[in-house]
């Protein structure tokens, strides 16, 4: 992640923190700080897919089929209880 988004989400982090603390906020600014946090964890989700997918490519890729299955096998979840 980018130092300077590292920096701002921390701010928004204080931010709310203290306005968790100041009762005296209306509702517009609690609802605006979480808009600002919900933008802000997009972004790091973002930055880690990106570094996820750079480092090692993404789950699962170039795995076949496993051993003893093949893959047009119908596949049953299902819970069992015995009686």
């Amino acid at each position: 992640m980018p130092p300077h988004e590292k920096s701002r989400s921390q701010g928004l982090i204080d931010k709310a923190s203290q306005a968790v603390q100041d009762e005296s906020l209306g509702k517009e600014r609690y609802q605006q700080l979480a808009g600002d946090l919900h933008q802000a964890l997009h972004m790091i989700a973002s930055a880690a897919c990106q570094q996820t997918g750079a480092a090692g490519g993404s789950a699962g890729a170039g795995q076949g089929p496993q051993p003893g299955r093949t893959e047009d096998e119908d596949v049953v979840d299902a819970e069992f209880k015995e009686h």
